[in-house]
């Protein structure tokens, strides 16, 4: 619909509003809490640095928004405000229709409601343990039970019903995605850009332990299992930071509030941050949304489109395609969903592998990398043509069968065989 009214710059400006809005709240949460404006803005870029790599034009941005709200809906239901929580279903009943990350927010309100359990049973047992850290009221327990169980019974009403919820816990376990999707593996310290998840989980853990007694035992619980789930998958890292960075922005300003008094205590007087990085950092998170924004706007002018998808996509095979039609097509995984967009016909698999189901996606990279049987699932599938890079493993097969197949499009991006009759 964005793409119909407002072509490119429509899913650019949605992209940059939701990431903007999203990260706006997790400040505003921070600041909540009591954390000091340059630890909040500090601790919030941190916090968004660590999720870079989800930020784009997808549904997934409200996943990013839905969840950022959830997590300000937690931190001020245990501030004294427990109908706060209701807005959690109307909130659900959109994301359960906009993306399958929906299961996150209710993720983490189960995980909010037991931790309210948790911490009222710790409270009665050892109350010496929780000194600095608040109580759970009746009240509260009740409305986060209820909105719950209110929460999990909207999300029901999605396209795809029971089926619908019962998708994303299909990721779990060992899929095809997290086999071969890039944004489903584990991050690693080889790569630049996992460094600030790194950095914002050891931190995140110091702090938990530094606030041991005055943390809610809900935040410790939801960073604990979100951040082995970041771990895990680099998708999961987005919800391990908005349990993090309100508290670890929170810990940092304590600390260094501690420092200072001690300083003033010892006769010396209090050291103070520059007035100039209070007054930039405010506004840290916001200009780098919008300039990433404000840089998509530029290179969204016909031509440079143009020149974007030339780079990424095999625009030239493709219009030789339109003008020389062929059937049943298997084409390089990548380019799937540009082919759709720029042929309109089928293909043979494009960027949705759980559409397709762990069978046929692990036949396909069986087939694709050429390895033992590849020649009975070309059969198999009636496949009269084929669509990859040169280097691609069946490009190469193909490319010797002269008696079967021929070139019928080559340049140094796409080749595309087709079989002869």
């Amino acid at each position: 619909l964005l793409h119909a009214v407002g072509r490119w710059p429509a899913l650019v400006a949605y992209a940059v509003v939701t990431i903007t809005v999203s990260w706006a709240i997790v400040a505003q949460t921070c600041r909540r809490l009591g954390a000091g404006a340059g630890w909040t803005n500090a601790i919030t870029l941190l916090a968004a640095l660590s999720c870079l790599h989800t930020w784009g034009a997808r549904p997934q941005m409200l996943s990013l928004l839905f969840g950022a709200i959830y997590a300000d809906l937690f931190v001020r239901a245990w501030q004294g405000r427990p109908k706060l929580l209701w807005w959690c279903v109307p909130i659900m009943l959109v994301w359960c229709n906009a993306h399958g990350g929906y299961m996150f927010g209710i993720a983490s309100l189960m995980l909010f409601v037991c931790g309210l359990v948790a911490e009222r049973v710790v409270r009665r047992i050892l109350p010496a343990m929780r000194g600095g850290a608040g109580t759970v009221s009746s009240d509260l327990l009740r409305h986060g039970f209820l909105a719950l169980i209110a929460t999990i019974a909207v999300s029901l009403f999605n396209p795809n019903g029971v089926d619908g919820f019962l998708y994303p816990f299909s990721y779990l376990g060992d899929n095809a995605s997290t086999r071969y999707i890039e944004e489903w593996f584990s991050p690693t310290l080889t790569r630049l850009q996992w460094w600030p998840f790194f950095l914002l989980l050891a931190l995140a853990t110091v702090a938990a332990w530094k606030m041991r007694r005055s943390m809610p035992i809900y935040a410790v619980v939801g960073m604990t299992i979100f951040g082995a789930l970041g771990i895990q998958s680099v998708r999961n890292i987005t919800q391990f930071s908005f349990f993090a960075a309100p508290f670890l922005a929170l810990s940092l300003s304590s600390a260094s509030s501690a420092a200072r008094a001690r300083t003033a205590a010892n006769g010396r007087p209090p050291s103070s941050s520059p007035g100039a990085i209070s007054a930039v950092l405010p506004m840290a998170a916001l200009v780098s949304a919008f300039g990433i924004g404000s840089l998509g706007l530029v290179n969204l002018a016909p031509q440079a489109t143009a020149n974007a998808q030339a780079k990424e996509f095999p625009t030239a095979a493709s219009t030789y395609l339109r003008a020389n039609p062929t059937t049943n097509l298997y084409n390089q995984y990548d380019w799937g969903g540009y082919l759709i967009w720029s042929l309109r016909q089928p293909v043979g698999i494009d960027g949705r592998p759980d559409m397709y189901g762990d069978a046929f996606v692990d036949r396909y990279v069986t087939t694709w990398n050429a390895r033992a049987g590849w020649e009975k699932d070309l059969d198999r599938a009636d496949v009269r043509s084929v669509l990859g890079r040169p280097d691609a493993p069946l490009v190469t097969k193909l490319r010797a069968r002269t008696t079967s197949w021929r070139v019928a499009y080559e340049d140094h991006q796409a080749v595309l065989l087709v079989k002869l009759r």
